[in-house]
């Protein structure tokens, strides 16, 4: 398999797969690869079959999924964009400050069957410091379901997806529609940044449907596991989760191991840098 960037890599990357009869893997991939590109895409297929995704976290799947180690380094090198002036070079004496507005996703009342139920409008604020070697992220939510696992990443694409990416017109903005949008997990917001393990310890909110998060991280760790620099700006924070009761139709896809609530996007937010 080999794909094209754009203009900015006027250059052609090979990618070997090894492949276990799982199409919709294929397509996942596809997407994945669409979301790390920054132009045109052409994808060639050599014959196999692809290998099959158990990783539950996107940012894993160049770990799990059977990609060459030469492709593992293509993928991390080609999924940011370059670097703008702001964000080269060191933190400096006062450190860097993102700030994120999440907006509601997927939001509002939904009819599957003969069951109507609602999704509420999350909201809230992401924040990343670097100052150093550190890296703090702090995350105040509100409006989510109450009493329930809310998935939350640092994604490396450049845009939050809308309505119109409802592709298959299920009502539904699923987690596989926005790929190509926000794009793969770039840093997982679980308990441990520094750890770059499969990890579902993620937040858990409230009566009130509401959490606050915070987590520190070694920005030269956190570098090293991603095999390029930590470039925030324009990145997106998306947050994922809504009632497990809920009957989500079986049009709604999610990850490989993952129930489509679990994965379901309700809020997303684009990084700025802050003085």
């Amino acid at each position: 398999m080999g794909f094209k960037l754009g203009a900015r890599h006027r250059h052609k990357l090979k990618i070997k797969v090894r492949f276990v009869n799982r199409r919709r893997n294929f397509d996942y991939l596809r997407s994945l690869l669409q979301a790390l590109s920054d132009g045109e895409l052409e994808l060639m297929v050599d014959s196999g079959q692809i290998t099959y995704f158990k990783g539950e976290i996107v940012r894993k799947l160049w770990v799990t999924a059977g990609v060459s180690a030469t492709a593992a380094v293509v993928l991390a090198a080609t999924g940011s964009a370059a670097a703008t002036p702001s964000e080269r070079g060191h933190s400096g004496k006062h450190g860097k400050n993102f700030v994120a507005q999440l907006l509601p996703l997927n939001a509002g009342e939904h009819t599957v069957g003969t069951t109507t139920f609602t999704i509420p409008r999350a909201g809230g604020t992401a924040a990343v410091r670097v100052k150093g070697d550190d890296v703090t992220v702090t995350i105040k939510v509100r409006g989510v379901t109450p009493l329930t696992l809310h998935p939350q990443h640092i994604h490396a694409g450049t845009v939050c997806p809308i309505a119109s990416d409802d592709k298959n017109r299920d009502s539904f903005v699923d987690v596989i529609e926005g790929l190509p949008k926000y794009g793969p997990i770039l840093i997982s917001l679980d308990k441990s940044l520094n750890n770059f393990a499969t990890s579902l310890d993620f937040p858990v909110s409230d009566s009130t449907g509401r959490y606050q998060y915070s987590a520190k991280a070694s920005k030269s760790h956190l570098q090293a596991e991603l095999k390029q620099a930590l470039k925030l700006g324009k990145r997106h924070v998306v947050i994922h989760g809504i009632n497990p009761t809920d009957p989500l139709p079986s049009t709604v896809q999610t990850l490989p191991g993952l129930p489509a609530w679990a994965t379901l996007p309700v809020a997303c937010g684009e990084l700025h840098r802050v003085k």
